[in-house]
């Protein structure tokens, strides 16, 4: 590993399998994603996605899978140094246990590691990176970070809650892992909120397209993650649609063709 291509919270099958949603999530791979992976990919590269490949944690709709197991297998050829999933919440049947989980569909593809329990690995660089799937509860979360302190790592990538950090513009996390444990990292990147943010070395991901009105106003998109320099490089997501809120008296005096620009390609709410 000498740079991280990162994302999170696909939630492939959302919206009970709307296929209108499905072929919006993975047109955005298709079209937009993978061809900017290839874009900027360098040898040494490897892709983290930090949880909730799919949406449901029951069942997966043959739709949902088929398209899912197709974008990692592209994605694959491309990351030949590395593709690793983490468990999400909605990625596992069970809240006592990872046990049983909808990525085992994904571990024999080529370069593919789902990753059910914390592990530890090291990049090019020497840097120990920490994995760390969901727990079963919060206080798992704290008790795994604690028992792991003696190993001393660099990065941590995760799926949980953190105290201190926005669910949305308007609700405040408050309860979770407090974002003071997480300082001897060098940079922590968590999946889980799809309300993607920054606070000191923390980064919550967000999901990379907006998923619902909550999402308005929150840019979406993936990181690069260069573990040389520690840089960190966002790509914001403008090919998904947008939720979008017009107000007409504000826009009488504007032209047809403006509010069509607007509205285009987005999900318009109009009062």
């Amino acid at each position: 590993m000498k740079r991280a291509f990162i994302i999170s919270d696909t939630h492939f099958g959302a919206r009970s399998n709307s296929t209108e949603r499905l072929d919006e999530m993975t047109s955005r791979f298709r079209e937009d994603f993978i061809p900017k992976v290839k874009q900027h990919y360098k040898p040494g590269d490897v892709l983290i996605h930090n949880g909730d490949v799919f949406d449901n944690r029951q069942s997966i709709n043959l739709a949902v899978l088929f398209e899912t197991i197709q974008i990692f297998e592209q994605l694959s050829k491309i990351f030949v140094d590395g593709i690793y999933v983490i468990a999400g919440n909605h990625d596992v049947m069970k809240k006592s246990s990872n046990d049983i989980s909808s990525l085992d569909c994904l571990k024999h593809i080529p370069h593919i590691h789902i990753l059910k329990s914390p592990v530890i690995y090291e990049n090019y660089y020497r840097q120990k990176l920490f994995f760390m799937p969901r727990r079963t509860n919060e206080a798992e979360d704290v008790k795994t970070i604690e028992e792991y302190e003696f190993y001393k790592c660099d990065y941590l990538f995760c799926h949980t809650n953190i105290a201190g950090l926005r669910f949305d513009k308007n609700r405040e996390i408050d309860h979770g892992m407090s974002i003071n444990l997480l300082k001897r990292y060098t940079r922590v990147y968590s999946g889980h909120i799809h309300w993607g943010q920054h606070i000191n070395n923390v980064t919550m991901i967000g999901n990379p397209y907006q998923m619902t009105r909550s999402d308005a106003g929150n840019p979406k998109g993936w990181y690069i993650l260069d573990f040389g320099d520690n840089s960190e490089q966002f790509f914001e997501n403008n090919f998904s649609s947008k939720f979008i809120k017009i107000y007409l008296n504000r826009f009488l005096e504007s032209t047809i063709e403006d509010l069509v620009t607007l509205g285009t390609n987005n999900r318009v709410d109009l009062h």
